[in-house]
This record gives C-alpha cells, structure tokens and sequence, in this order.
C-alpha cells in the first residue's frame, strides 16, 4: 500500500486526539474507509494519557486511485498536501508501508516495556547501571520494584520502567 503525505495545519498540531484528526480526513476525500496513521505515542501518567505527535506537522492517508486529496489544503486541520512537479503535471507525494512500518517501529522502541512480577531484569540507566535484578513488584506504569542481591545484603530498589530492560540473569 502507498500513501499520500499530508502536512498538518496549526490547529492540526494541536489536536490531541488523532480519532478527530482521522474524522476530518474522511469528510474532506468523502471516503468513510480510508486509512488514516497519525504517527503519534501514548504516554500515561498517573492520572490521564497524553498524547504526543511522533513526527510534528504530518499525517499519513491511504492512496486510492481517483480520490481528490487536494481538497484538505487550506482547511481547519490540513495544511497542503505534498507533491512535486513531474513535467507539467502535479504529482502526490507519496511513500510505501516500509516506511510505516519503520515509523511504527520506532515508536515502538520508545515506548516503555511492560513488566511482570519475577521478570529477570537490568538497569539501562542511573548510578546503578548494569545491575541485575528480579521484578518484585509493579505500580501500574509510574514504577518497578526490583530486588537485587549486592556484596553485602539484598534489597529492593524502586525504578521507573524506562531505566530498565528485561534480560536473562546468568
């Protein structure tokens, strides 16, 4: 599948939610199936998700012959849509699903892993980098408790989930 590049305007940008973002899309090409990716990451705290764009100022919607994509330029949401100059002719800018998928991927990488009671694990970051431990316990997605064994005692150490890596202890 290819799609067709879509620059976001101001309010674009700051639409929070990429359901409305995709809403809009629809309307405008007056199609109710077409895929729409807005490459974005969920962050959750303690209390709400937020919602945080991957690539600021862009959007991705599926190409189908014959759909007038044209006419989200210069709306409430859409900036332009990206083309170049073939000749004298006009054409969509546009990029295939290894791209996509690549994108996705990446925010992927970034998100926090997921940890389970008795997962084996290793610190990625702090003062105590490379030390290994066990998953004690699990407060939702703020923070790990870990229990690690050190030269004179054993203890539980309180981590948020980014500094740590699920890993086979030897």
């Amino acid at each position: 599948m290819e799609w067709v590049i879509v620059q976001l305007s101001p309010n674009g940008e700051k639409e929070l939610n990429p359901d409305n973002i995709a809403v809009s899309v629809r309307k405008k090409v007056s199609k109710r199936d077409i895929q729409v990716y807005v490459p974005c990451m969920f962050i959750k705290t303690r209390k709400e998700v937020h919602t945080r764009p991957y690539i600021e100022g862009y959007i991705f919607v599926e190409y189908r012959q014959g759909v007038q994509y044209n006419k989200m330029r210069d709306s409430y949401y859409f900036k332009d849509v990206m083309s170049y100059e073939s000749g004298k002719k006009k054409k969509l800018r546009l990029v295939g699903d290894d791209v996509i998928n690549k994108i996705k991927d990446s925010i992927k990488m970034m998100e926090p892993e997921k940890f389970n009671v008795g997962d084996e694990v290793v610190v990625l970051s702090g003062k105590f980098t490379n030390l290994r431990g066990v998953v004690h316990e699990v407060c939702g997605t703020e923070k790990v408790t870990i229990f690690v064994k050190l030269r004179s005692k054993s203890v539980y150490i309180e981590y948020p989930p980014s500094f740590l890596k699920k890993e086979s202890i030897e």
